[in-house]
């Protein structure tokens, strides 16, 4: 029994940490069943999640990049990957918000193992004057991909953009093609 009690404290102490066993003790010997194994190492548990702030607007761009940079320190201290940063600028606010009529609007997406960092950035959110309003949340498989392809310009306006770039260097190429055959 001692064995046994050694080999899994030494286990759960070592790099298995976020292993999860079940297990039935009876009094005949031990007899072990495992209902579940999940290892960190062999199953992603990475967890993604997404926090969007809206920066006071009156303040000077290097005081906004501080606020941003504070955040995103705050992050990267608990242990949890930024995924990416990214920079909305100033919109207008669809109604005042302490009297602010616009604000820089940011969202840094970052990844961890668990949420533990949330409640202590979101009460250094609500205690910070330069912050108007925050909302964080939990992103879920297709979050995740619909992010990744927004980055790489598969969706979103720069995807637009270009569609209607190469319908006008079309529509030029025809009228060039009809003025050549007129020419001809």
């Amino acid at each position: 029994m001692t064995f046994f009690y050694t080999f899994f404290q030494n286990l759960l102490s070592n790099s298995f940490k976020n292993a999860i066993f079940a297990g039935v003790l009876r009094r005949q010997g031990i007899i072990i069943n495992f209902f579940t194994i999940f290892l960190t190492k062999f199953t992603s548990n990475m967890r993604n999640y997404e926090v969007t702030f809206i920066v006071d607007p009156t303040l000077s761009s290097d005081e906004v990049n501080a606020t941003v940079q504070k955040y995103a320190d705050m992050i990267t201290a608990a242990g949890y990957d930024i995924v990416h940063i990214d920079d909305m600028g100033l919109r207008q606010l669809a109604y005042d918000i302490k009297k602010k009529h616009s604000g820089v609007y940011f969202c840094i997406e970052f990844k961890g193992a668990d949420g533990q960092i949330i409640d202590k950035m979101e009460l250094s959110l609500r205690r910070d004057d330069k912050i108007l309003r925050f909302l964080t949340v939990s992103l879920d498989k297709f979050a995740v991909k619909y992010n990744e392809d927004k980055r790489a310009g598969k969706i979103g306006k720069k995807n637009r953009a270009d569609i209607l770039a190469k319908k006008k260097a079309e529509e030029e190429e025809e009228e060039e093609d009809l003025v050549d055959a007129e020419l001809a």
